[in-house]
């Protein structure tokens, strides 16, 4: 989850640094929450379908073997260097199941935001 201008600055960051990637440091949720959600909110009708080929639950946003080349959360932001070892003990991954909010905290976070506003 990342608002407008939280995408504005990550991408200012990116567009200022070079040699690294630049990842967010992120919440996640289940589009299946957000669309209960809009079922209890606005009535949405929807059905779930089959996964496609291919088709993932969770994002891997740094991999256990890549996680030695990235320097800790700076202000929200996880910086991986393309090449160099930052520190070779690190072996922990970042993926959306591990950061994932649930239905309730979701609905909250909609509601500070004025989702549901007419």
């Amino acid at each position: 989850m990342i608002d407008i201008e939280g995408a504005m600055d990550l991408i200012e960051k990116g567009l200022g640094t070079s040699g690294f990637n630049i990842i967010p440091d992120l919440k996640s949720f289940l589009v299946k929450d957000l669309f209960e959600i809009f079922k209890e909110e606005f009535g949405l009708i929807y059905k779930l379908g089959k996964p496609r080929i291919s088709e993932k639950i969770h994002e891997m946003m740094i991999s256990k073997e890549e996680s030695s080349r990235c320097h800790p959360n700076i202000d929200g932001t996880i910086y991986m260097h393309y090449k160099n070892i930052i520190d070779a003990n690190h072996k922990k991954e970042f993926t959306s199941d591990k950061v994932c909010v649930s239905k309730e905290v979701l609905k909250e976070i909609l509601k500070s935001k004025n989702f549901f506003k007419p």
